[in-house]
């Protein structure tokens, strides 16, 4: 009986994530946790949430502060729309997010603050971050100023 319910507790948890996809968050950007996570606040409730399909610098890696300052600069105390993929494992929502016509976390690939998270980004706007993230690196922007970058995946594997 134990198993049974264990069972169905996880398919509910897993169908309910998946049901958000879709969903706009529309609200002010009260925190950038770091430069690809932040609290949201719609309306009377708060939502923390990820940048779908990118990976910024940890705090302890090159260029990690330099990416929470990039999305401060570009999110802090704005308004902003979280078109919502999915929940993650935290239960924070993953979506791509909109300050007005911005779209954020491709901004962050431009700019050379992010890597495109292959693991998780396989769909056709994944490709133009891809071709993104190349030009950066090639122009040396942002975290591509330094030689050997480790990205945020690996890093996270290597030092927990």
């Amino acid at each position: 009986m134990l198993i049974i319910q264990t069972f169905i507790l996880f398919i509910l948890t897993v169908t309910s994530f998946g049901m958000d996809a879709g969903r706009i968050l529309r609200g002010r950007v009260e925190k950038v946790i770091d430069g690809d996570s932040l609290i949201v606040r719609e309306g009377k409730r708060k939502y923390e949430v990820r940048l779908w399909g990118i990976d910024c610098p940890e705090y302890g890696q090159p260029y990690g502060a330099n990416a929470q300052k990039l999305s401060k600069a570009l999110l802090l105390n704005k308004n902003a729309q979280v078109v919502v993929r999915t929940r993650d494992s935290y239960g924070r929502y993953v979506g791509v997010v909109y300050q007005g016509n911005l779209n954020v976390n491709e901004e962050l690939v431009r700019r050379g603050a992010a890597w495109v998270y292959k693991h998780y980004c396989r769909e056709s706007i994944c490709d133009e971050w891809k071709s993104l993230e190349s030009k950066a690196r090639f122009e040396q922007r942002g975290l591509w100023k330094v030689k050997k970058q480790v990205a945020p995946w690996q890093w996270r594997r290597d030092t927990h």
